[in-house]
């Protein structure tokens, strides 16, 4: 693992952050973040759900045949002045019959979910991001964003890189006049 590599996952999680803040309460949006395993995925929500919570409703939901269907029959938040994030997860966990099943699912349910009026972010495994776009073509054409952070395997390189990532997406970015004259 490089600075470059670690340096590309911020910039990456500054362009997640911006588009989930650019994105008006009440409004839909579809986002994907491909992690490569259910720990990254759990720790990379948890950094983002950190960074999100004190303007958003964060909503933790199952990619399951009942979840996501459960889910959508619940009314919104009554506080429309915050952003509502529905974190998607389990797509790995499930048998390929029933992944694909409910990809499609998804695929029919595409204007439910942006009737929602809320953002919805699928935590995807690399190798499932060819199945989504098979059975769910729809609704992966009307992403509003894709997001990449292969983080690496070994743990403490993964704890580095985290860490690192953390201090960088909540530290104030610098304009071009906050720096130093040359």
């Amino acid at each position: 693992m490089t600075l470059d590599q670690i340096g590309e996952w911020i910039e990456e999680g500054r362009r997640l952050l911006a588009t989930t803040r650019l994105t008006p309460p009440g409004h839909s949006a579809l986002l994907v973040v491909e992690a490569p395993d259910a720990d990254a995925e759990a720790r990379l929500a948890a950094l983002f759900r950190d960074l999100w919570m004190p303007e958003s409703e964060i909503i933790k939901a199952e990619l399951s045949p009942q979840g996501l269907a459960t889910f959508l029959r619940q009314p919104a938040p009554a506080r429309p002045e915050r952003r509502e994030i529905v974190l998607v997860f389990g797509a790995a966990e499930l048998p390929a019959e029933a992944r694909a099943w409910a990809f499609r699912q998804l695929n029919y349910q595409r204007e439910r979910l942006r009737e929602r009026g809320a953002l919805f972010v699928f935590w995807l495994q690399p190798e499932l991001i060819p199945e989504l776009m098979e059975h769910a073509g729809d609704l992966y054409s009307r992403l509003s964003g894709f997001f990449r952070f292969p983080l690496p395997a070994d743990p403490l390189e993964r704890e580095r890189a985290l860490r690192t990532m953390a201090v960088a997406l909540r530290a104030p970015r610098k304009s071009p006049a906050d720096l130093p004259a040359a």
